[in-house]
């Protein structure tokens, strides 16, 4: 099924700066819009099994308020706060770190597949991974501004999430990006892809680099 092209999320890590981009992105570019969504979920502070399938529950709601916005605003770019990459990224370093079995790493990514709308299994997306090094960096310096969120102080499973996000890196749909220097360019991408104004074959070389 062909991805909603006026619907594009941000996705990465913790810490990897996709507020900053997000911000950049809306002062560059009027046609963004960042919906403020009606769905809203608690802070889920328990074991981690239990918290990756609450958090993959919330973010698929979120999405599914995210697509109907964006069909009833065609000539708009909604732009969404994570999506299935990130279910799967973070299932992902859950496994990396011993802290889901194998079983329950694959019921993740099965569960997802149901829990997401189908439009979205597969959705147009930027994913800002910075190296690890930046993004304990850019943590640190939140901290002092902010309180800490789940388990935001165990780097290793900040280096398992980067990591993780590695693997979307030349994916069809996804815009990879170690770094949100050039934010005009990736607006102007977002808007060719948006308003499908970039030929298929073209556009995935364009996502993709």
């Amino acid at each position: 099924m062909m991805a909603v092209t006026n619907l594009i999320f941000l996705s990465g890590p913790h810490g990897g700066g996709k507020t900053t981009l997000e911000k950049k992105l809306r002062e560059c570019c009027p046609a963004i819009l960042v919906p403020d969504l009606v769905t809203k979920n608690p802070k889920f502070h328990t074991d981690p099994v239990e918290r990756i399938t609450l958090k993959l529950c919330e973010r698929a709601i979120e999405n599914y308020e995210a697509l109907q916005i964006a069909k009833a605003h065609p000539d708009r770019i909604v732009l969404g706060n994570r999506c299935v990459y990130d279910a799967d990224a973070y299932a992902d370093a859950y496994l990396a770190l011993g802290w889901i079995t194998k079983e329950e790493h694959a019921d993740q990514h099965r569960f997802a597949r149901f829990a997401f709308p189908k439009e979205l299994h597969e959705p147009y997306a930027i994913v800002l991974n910075p190296p690890f090094e930046v993004v304990k960096e850019q943590l640190q310096k939140r901290w002092l501004k902010e309180e800490q969120k789940w388990m935001e102080d165990d780097f290793d499973y900040c280096r398992a999430a980067c990591t993780a996000y590695e693997q979307f890196d030349n994916e069809r749909t996804i815009w990879y990006l170690r770094d949100c220097q050039d934010v005009q360019r990736i607006a102007t991408l977002m808007q060719r892809i948006a308003f499908q104004q970039t030929p298929p074959e073209e556009r995935v070389r364009l996502v993709c680099k």
